[in-house]
C-alpha cells in the first residue's frame, strides 16, 4: 500500500522527525512552509516518488540521502530562491524523470554541475530552472531549459 502525504501550508518550519518512518510513503507535499532543510533521515522514506517543497521562500538544503530514493521520479523545488546548489547525490537519482527548479523571479539561482545535468537529462530526466555549472569550479553558465 501506498501513502501520500500533503502538509501544503501548515507554517511547519522543520520536518517531523517520526515522519521519515513512514516508509510507504509514496508523495510528499511540504509546499508553501516555513521550511528551510529537510532532515538526512529523508533517505529512509524508500518508498518515495514524488517530492514537493515548493513555496519554501527560506528553503536553501536538499540532504545528501536525496540519493538514497531510487524510486524518485519528481522533484520539484519550485519558489525556493535560497536554494543555491543540490547534493552531488542527486546524480544517482535513476528514476527522475522530472526536476523543477525555477524561482519564479527574473532570474533562476541553483546551480548544478553540467555532468549532472548531463546524466539526469541522458536519463531522461527533465530539468527546468537549473543554472548550468561549467566544470568542477564554474561559476554560473547558460540555463537548461
Amino acid at each position: 500500500p501506498s501513502l501520500q502525504l500533503y502538509l501544503y501550508m501548515n507554517k511547519l518550519e522543520s520536518v517531523p522527525s517520526a515522519l521519515t518512518s513512514l516508509t510507504c510513503l509514496s508523495k510528499l507535499s511540504l509546499s508553501k512552509n516555513n521550511i528551510k532543510s529537510l532532515p538526512e533521515t529523508l533517505g529512509n522514506l524508500s518508498h518515495l516518488e514524488e517530492l514537493y517543497v515548493n513555496g519554501n521562500s527560506k528553503f536553501s538544503a536538499l540532504p545528501q540521502s536525496l540519493g538514497q530514493l531510487k524510486l524518485l521520479r519528481s522533484l520539484a523545488a519550485r519558489a525556493c530562491p535560497k536554494l543555491k546548489s543540490l547534493p552531488a547525490s542527486v546524480s544517482s537519482l535513476e528514476s527522475l524523470i522530472d526536476l523543477d527548479l525555477r524561482t519564479g523571479g527574473k532570474k533562476d539561482v541553483c546551480k548544478v554541475p553540467q555532468d549532472v545535468v548531463d546524466g539526469l537529462v541522458g536519463n531522461k530526466c527533465r530539468v527546468v530552472g537549473a543554472v548550468v555549472k561549467k566544470g568542477k569550479k564554474g561559476k554560473g553558465g547558460k540555463k537548461k531549459k
